[in-house]
């Protein structure tokens, strides 16, 4: 298994371990492709699965040419980011701006520190429509504070955003 900078328990780009931070995606494409190449063997086939953020890195480093498997498993990959009340090309400029003014560090707009008290458990939410397991992450932030990644930063965004584009950048799928 592979978990990539920033996420559960690795380390963390900022000393605010909750803020979901990524500097270049191409970095973390990189970093899966060192991890394939460590665990490839000539004899057996390489499946990838992966998830979210997860599978993004993995079209990253597939479209890049960084690294290939036999098989990948893509589930709910992450590609055009939700968000919020803000419509896409606002947010695209929003996480221009507050990281190119040196603020791409903050909490994105609208997003901030977990809280205890937004959690309503037995509940649908975002991420998860399965009322049951929706709050198995809560359950494991409240018990343990070194797994909460809460919100992105305005730097997620702009290269989250970046990236995006990238993915779907004429040809760059038929890499893939």
């Amino acid at each position: 298994g592979f978990e990539y900078r920033g996420q559960g328990l690795s380390t963390r780009l900022l000393a605010n371990p909750e803020k979901g931070h990524v500097e270049d995606y191409a970095v973390l494409a990189a970093d899966l492709s060192k991890f394939v190449e460590s665990v490839q063997q000539s004899d057996l086939p390489l499946n990838i699965y992966a998830i979210s953020q997860g599978a993004h890195i993995t079209m990253r480093m597939a479209g890049d040419g960084l690294a290939d498997a036999d098989n990948y498993a893509l589930i709910v990959p992450m590609a055009k980011i939700f968000t919020g009340e803000f419509p896409y090309d606002v947010a695209r400029v929003i996480g221009v701006v507050l990281t190119y003014t040196g603020l791409g560090e903050l909490f994105a707009p609208g997003r901030g520190p977990w809280d205890i008290a937004d959690v309503t458990f037995g509940s649908a939410t975002a991420c998860n429509a399965n009322p049951k397991k929706a709050q198995l992450r809560d359950a494991l932030f409240a018990l343990d504070e070194s797994k909460r990644v809460n919100g992105p930063t305005a730097r997620w965004v702009h290269e989250t955003i970046n990236s995006t584009d990238q993915l779907f950048a004429s040809g760059y799928a038929e890499k893939i």
